[in-house]
């Protein structure tokens, strides 16, 4: 695959592609994209997961950091609400990646 960036835009989704136990897991749905990229998106297609930028609700955050540990989420860009100016913060991601 070329380049290019990712842009993941909320973690709460339909649990279309999950199984029964990664629902389970999913904290009705709060974190089903977080599940479906890390267990079936990105073990698949390895070369996505560093061009991949997250922007998600605060909410689903709180959720993905009681769920996941800091080592789960290293390397990979995630933006949320609360974030200071989370739009020139992505831009800045962006542009940072694209060198």
């Amino acid at each position: 695959m070329g380049g290019g960036i990712i842009l993941i835009v909320g973690l709460k989704v339909k649990f279309d592609g999950l199984t029964a136990e990664q629902k389970a897991r999913s904290d009705d749905s709060w974190i089903a994209g977080w599940i479906w990229l890390t267990e079936n998106a990105w073990p698949k297609f390895p070369e996505l997961k560093p061009k991949s930028i997250i922007c998600t609700s605060d909410a689903a955050y709180d959720c993905l950091e009681n769920k996941t540990s800091e080592k789960d989420r290293s390397g990979i860009v995630i933006i949320t609400h609360f974030s200071h100016n989370p739009v020139e913060n992505l831009l800045e991601k962006i542009k940072e990646m694209s060198k």
